[in-house]
């Protein structure tokens, strides 16, 4: 009974729940030959994780992704009726480095993906649901460098990305199918290039056949632009994408 009295005590202290995450971190890093890290996790009744100075390295000892904190907040769980309703992911004041380094056709966290992929296929049902209404972003700095293609001089380089300082808030996630469903409430953020993004926001449907945001708004550095509905139809699926030009049709309903 004493043990497990102190084991149940443990399991409520800071200093327990972070020895747990740091122990499943550090095998972790063994498995994958790069070094994984967390330095603090509070739990506060089940219904709020915190995770502080979380730290991810890819295959190059570079940073993956560091962030000083992730904050969920959970508004209702089931063990026995397998669900799990997340109120808010907040992931604040953190660097996120996607590459394709020289010679690579894949991305730096393909080997994340390599190592959590089964390798038989899954033949089971699994009923448990997890539902996530919001997700915000606090000053976030994104990188994508792509070490293959060769940098352009002006306008956005859509393979070389470096956007600092970038806000995000997203909510009324949905998946059905082959379908998803987000609002993008709001996104800042300003790129190398120079480009600013002080507004975006839509109610966005992705799926094969069409890229859908409804009540658009899209504040750039001396312009506006504001639609009703704004579609990239893509008949033949995301291979249209591969001639954009000439297979990607626009449906728009522009004001001012």
């Amino acid at each position: 009974m004493l043990l497990v009295v102190l084991l149940a005590f443990g399991l409520r202290t800071s200093w327990f729940q972070t020895w747990a995450a740091q122990q499943a971190a550090s095998y972790l890093s063994g498995e994958l030959g790069t070094e994984i890290s967390i330095d603090k996790v509070d739990i506060i009744f089940f219904d709020r994780v915190e995770l502080k100075g979380i730290y991810v390295e890819d295959t190059h000892q570079d940073t993956l992704l560091y962030t000083e904190s992730i904050l969920a907040e959970i508004d209702d769980w089931s063990i026995s009726e397998s669900f799990v309703d997340v109120h808010k992911v907040d992931l604040n004041h953190g660097v996120i480095h996607i590459r394709k380094y020289d010679g690579d056709s894949t991305l730096n966290f393909q080997h994340l993906v390599d190592y959590f992929a089964s390798e038989e296929p899954d033949t089971t049902k699994s009923d448990f649901g997890v539902t996530v209404q919001n997700v915000w972003l606090e000053n976030i700095n994104f990188v994508y460098h792509d070490e293959n293609a060769e940098p352009i001089e002006n306008g956005m380089d859509y393979s070389h990305i470096d956007l600092k300082n970038m806000t995000a808030r997203f909510s009324d996630f949905g998946l059905e199918g082959d379908s998803i469903r987000v609002n993008i409430d709001q996104v800042q953020f300003k790129d190398r290039s120079g480009l600013i993004l002080s507004k975006f926001g839509a109610e966005v449907l992705y799926c094969p056949e069409v890229i859908s945001m409804k009540d658009l708004k899209i504040a750039l550095n001396n312009s506006w632009l504001y639609a009703d509905v704004f579609e990239l139809q893509t008949p033949n699926g995301p291979s249209d994408f591969r001639d954009f030009v000439h297979k990607v049709r626009f449906n728009a309903a522009l004001k001012n």
